[in-house]
């Protein structure tokens, strides 16, 4: 869970976690000979709003939840 809120953005932490996360996801470790990895990342973000990202699809998917009191999972089947 990232905080994206503009105090966020700017003091610099978005861009490190960013970072951070980029390093992180290289060391996942994958079967040899193999692209993919069977350890699934899921994104979440939040200001004012929730918001979850589904990267599982060929075309990545985006909800923003709003209001923060009645809160659940925007996709069906996974969150990734």
């Amino acid at each position: 869970m990232l905080d994206v809120s503009i105090q966020a953005k700017q003091s610099g932490l978005i861009a490190l976690a960013a970072q951070a996360i980029k390093e992180a996801i290289k060391e996942i470790p994958r079967p040899p000979g193999s692209e993919t990895t069977p350890i699934d990342v899921a994104l979440i973000t939040f200001d004012r709003t929730v918001h979850f990202y589904n990267l599982s699809v060929t075309l990545p998917l985006f909800s923003s939840v709003c209001p923060l009191h009645s809160l659940s999972l925007p996709f069906l089947f996974s969150l990734y």
